[in-house]
C-alpha cells in the first residue's frame, strides 16, 4: 500500500488540467498582454457568443468555447472588448459541455467530448483539429446500456491516451479503448466495486485515478489504474461534500461543492474544499464559503477560480480558511455561471443558462 500511495503522489504531482492547453504552436494572436485598469478588474468588459456555454480553451491562439447542443466557436480575442470569432463547427452534437480532453494519441490532434441532448450525454465524440477552426468527425461512439440525464448519463468523460473513462452515475464505470480506431468498451466497474457511491466525475492522473459524485450525492475514490482496463480500488469515502466538479492538482482534489457551506447566510448557497488525495479519509485542508452553489473550479499559480452560479470568485487557498481575493456577480438575470476558465489575466465564466460566456479581468498586470 505504501508503495502505492508513493507512487500516487508522483503521478499527482503532475497537473490534471481542464484549463486551457495549447497542443502545437500558436497561429492565432493568443491571450492579450494588457494590463487593466483597477476598476476593471472584477468587472464583465465583453460577452462572447450567445446560448450556453460551458468550460473554454485556448485552441491555436484562439478562444475555443463549447456551446450546449450545438458545438465549437473559436474566437478572436487580441482585443478583449470586442472579442471577433474565427471559425466554428456547431454540428457537433454536444451535450451541456462541462468537460473536454484533448489527445494526440489518435494521430494529430483531437478534441474528446460528450455528446447527447441535454444534461448528460449518451456516448463521446472525436474531432480531429487539423483545422482547428473547422474540425473534422473522426467518430461518434454511443456507450451501449448509457442513456442520458443525472443518474445513467454521461456528465463527465477523461481520455488518458488511448482509454476514456466514462463514468455513468449508477451504472459505474465505463472503460472505452479506442486504440483500434473503433471505440469499444473494455470494461465496466459497477460502483459497487467503487466506493458505492454513484459515479460522475473522473479524473486520470498518471497511473491513479480518482472518481467522484456529483449534485446529487457525495462520495470521492481514488483507484491504480497501472492496467488501465482493470483499476483497483485504492480508499473511498462516501461522506464527502456534494461536488459539482473540481480539478485534481498537486496531490489535492480541489472541490466546488453545492453542499457543506460554511458562514453562509442560508439559501442554496455552496463551498470551495481542498482535499487530500493521498488520506484515506480524504482531509480538507481548506475551505471557503461560497455566495451560490459550486460549479467548477481551475488551479492558476496559487490561486483557485470558482464558478458559483450567481458570481465568480478568486480564492487562495493556502490556509485552511481559504481567502477570497475578489468576486464578480453574474450580470445576467437568471444565468447560471458554472464553468471558469483562467486565460492569463482574464478568465472566461461559461453561463450555461443562456448566458453566454463572459471575460472578466481577474488581475490587473499581464500574468
Amino acid at each position: 500500500m505504501q508503495q502505492i500511495l508513493s507512487r500516487c503522489f508522483l503521478a499527482i504531482a503532475l497537473v490534471l488540467s481542464t484549463s486551457p492547453i495549447e497542443l502545437r504552436s500558436q497561429t492565432g494572436p493568443g491571450v492579450p498582454s494588457l494590463t487593466y485598469p483597477a476598476n476593471e478588474v472584477f468587472t464583465v468588459i465583453s460577452t462572447v457568443g450567445s446560448g450556453s456555454y460551458g468550460m473554454a480553451m485556448m485552441l491555436d491562439g484562439y478562444l475555443g468555447l463549447l456551446r450546449s447542443g450545438s458545438g465549437l466557436s473559436l474566437y478572436d480575442i487580441s482585443n478583449p472588448y470586442l472579442p471577433v470569432q474565427h471559425g466554428s463547427t456547431l454540428a457537433m452534437g454536444l451535450s451541456e459541455p462541462h468537460t473536454y480532453s484533448q489527445t494526440t494519441a489518435f494521430g494529430g490532434r483531437h478534441l474528446v467530448v460528450v455528446r447527447g441532448s441535454g444534461l448528460g450525454g449518451t456516448g463521446i465524440g472525436i474531432w480531429d483539429l487539423t483545422n482547428s477552426a473547422q474540425p473534422s468527425l473522426k467518430i461518434n461512439y454511443t456507450v451501449p446500456g448509457v442513456t442520458g440525464g443525472y443518474a445513467t448519463g454521461l456528465f463527465w468523460m477523461f481520455a488518458q491516451g488511448n482509454v476514456i473513462y466514462c463514468p455513468a452515475g449508477s451504472l459505474g464505470l465505463f472503460i472505452v479503448d479506442a486504440s483500434h480506431g473503433s471505440p469499444v468498451v473494455a470494461a465496466q466497474i459497477p460502483k459497487s466495486a467503487l466506493g458505492g457511491f454513484n459515479t460522475v466525475l473522473a479524473y486520470a492522473v498518471g497511473n491513479m485515478l480518482l472518481l467522484a459524485n456529483s449534485d446529487g450525492g457525495a462520495g470521492f475514490a481514488l483507484l491504480d489504474i497501472s492496467d488501465p482496463f482493470n483499476p483497483v480500488l485504492i480508499h473511498s469515502n462516501p461522506n464527502t461534500s456534494i461536488p459539482y466538479s473540481g480539478q485534481v492538482n498537486g496531490g489535492q482534489f480541489f472541490v466546488a461543492a453545492v453542499s457543506n457551506c460554511i458562514n453562509c447566510t442560508g439559501g442554496n448557497n455552496g463551498s470551495f474544499h481542498a482535499y487530500e488525495i493521498g488520506a484515506a479519509a480524504f482531509s480538507v485542508t481548506s475551505s471557503s464559503g461560497l455566495p451560490s452553489r459550486g460549479g467548477s473550479v481551475v488551479i492558476q499559480d496559487k490561486y483557485a477560480h470558482v464558478a458559483a452560479s450567481s458570481n465568480y470568485v478568486k480564492l487562495n487557498p493556502a490556509q485552511p480558511n481559504a481567502i477570497i481575493v475578489g468576486q464578480t456577480a453574474n450580470p445576467t438575470i437568471g444565468g447560471d455561471i458554472d464553468w471558469v476558465t483562467p486565460i492569463g489575466n482574464l478568465v472566461a465564466l461559461g453561463d450555461d443558462q443562456n448566458g453566454a460566456t463572459k471575460l472578466v479581468p481577474h488581475q490587473s498586470p499581464p500574468d
